[in-house]
């Protein structure tokens, strides 16, 4: 079942382990000469362990109930300092780039054959903690010798890894890019992975993961062209006809990609958030559909150019123009703003649809790979 604890069971690589459900770890070591030897850490779940003589303690401390203050030196594994079992005190170390803390468990544990166990999968306290941009306090409430625990510490994802699944989840949603996500799994793995603690983290093999990838329905969604709102354009006229009376006000920046966009054909594209109108030339490659987050960036770049134009549309009407002659083409400044406005409005409500599905998207990675680890 996902979600489990920990039994004391070697731990595999993140390649060949299939069913652990939390997805962030690390392995960090307190050695003291009672303790004995570090193992490996567990198969189905792989946490933050401190080999520690032990607590009895009921409550978690704050920083100004400490009576010590330790650091932890995560590259040799040891402590400035004796862990004192009597006195409360703060843990400090490094803090991990590879995600953000949520939670800090505590754990009674025996030692059976040479390996650890949970005596139980209910913690016997949490700790609480504060994570800065560079170190992390954990605060212990006073200790007793001779127990052994395990101290659990989850994370979440961050921003940059979560990316990178989302781009695993694009490519699978295609069977012909199967062997591109697979290539993006490893670079997400990579990515979780929090190298000055030696971690190791619990997620799925690729093969797993296809199994477990079970919303495709969303990125159906995001790829089915009726949820979505196109048809607003512009000639080139019209685009000649904003920058003709405007040219005493400012340089239409914006109209560069405009006129780009219609040589290429690209209204539609735009509207989708798949190309946006600048940096000029339009990107030769649209975005991929199922790639929501790259797709929000596009139009929100967008509906800030567009609505600059509305606004230059607007200047122009209100300075008493209503029409000009570009060509042999007469351009009506009320039959162009009507197009902006549409367009504008367009991108608008894409963003929004765009936007729901990755909340649902991001709540079911939430669901699988959740902070910290629930009880069970």
């Amino acid at each position: 079942m996902l979600n489990e604890r920990p039994t004391g069971k070697p731990h595999d690589s993140p390649e060949d382990t299939t069913d652990a459900k939390n997805l962030l770890s690390l392995v960090l070591e307190i050695r003291n000469r009672s303790a004995p030897s570090f193992p490996r850490c567990a198969k189905k779940l792989c946490p933050f362990l401190l080999t520690i003589v032990a607590v009895t303690a009921t409550f978690a401390q704050h920083s100004f109930d400490s009576e010590y203050f330790i650091k932890y030196n995560t590259f040799t594994h040891k402590p400035s300092k004796p862990i004192p079992f009597d006195h409360a005190f703060t843990l400090a170390l490094k803090s991990p780039l590879a995600f953000n803390i949520r939670n800090a468990e505590v754990y009674e544990v025996s030692i059976d054959a040479g390996e650890r166990h949970l005596k139980n999968s209910i913690c016997d306290f949490p700790l609480n903690f504060y994570q800065s941009n560079d170190s992390v306090y954990l605060y212990f409430p006073a200790v007793k010798p001779n127990v052994l625990f395990d101290i659990n510490v989850g994370g979440t994802l961050t921003d940059a890894c979560r990316e990178k699944l989302l781009s695993v989840n694009a490519n699978l949603f295609n069977a012909a890019d199967t062997a591109q996500a697979h290539k993006d799994y490893k670079s997400f793995t990579a990515c979780t992975l929090e190298p000055t603690f030696k971690a190791r983290n619990g997620l799925q093999s690729f093969s797993a993961y296809m199994t477990l990838f079970s919303y495709a329905s969303l990125y159906n969604d995001l790829t089915t062209a009726t949820n979505f709102k196109t048809g607003a354009s512009l000639t080139l006229e019209q685009i000649q006809g904003i920058d003709t009376p405007s040219k005493n006000y400012r340089i239409f920046a914006e109209g560069p990609g405009l006129i780009e966009a219609v040589k290429k054909s690209q209204f539609a594209n735009v509207e989708l958030g798949l190309v946006t109108l600048s940096p000029v030339p339009i990107q030769s490659t649209p975005y991929k559909k199922t790639m929501p987050s790259q797709r929000l960036a596009a139009l929100d770049t967008t509906i800030t150019q567009l609505k600059a134009v509305l606004r230059r549309v607007d200047m122009i009407i209100s300075n008493g123009y209503s029409t000009v002659t570009i060509g042999g083409v007469t351009v009506d400044f009320d039959a162009v703003r009507t197009q902006v406005g549409n367009m504008l409005r367009n991108c608008m409500d894409n963003s929004s649809f765009i936007q729901s599905k990755l909340s649902a998207i991001n709540l079911w990675i939430s669901q699988h790979y959740p902070p910290g680890h629930s009880r069970r």
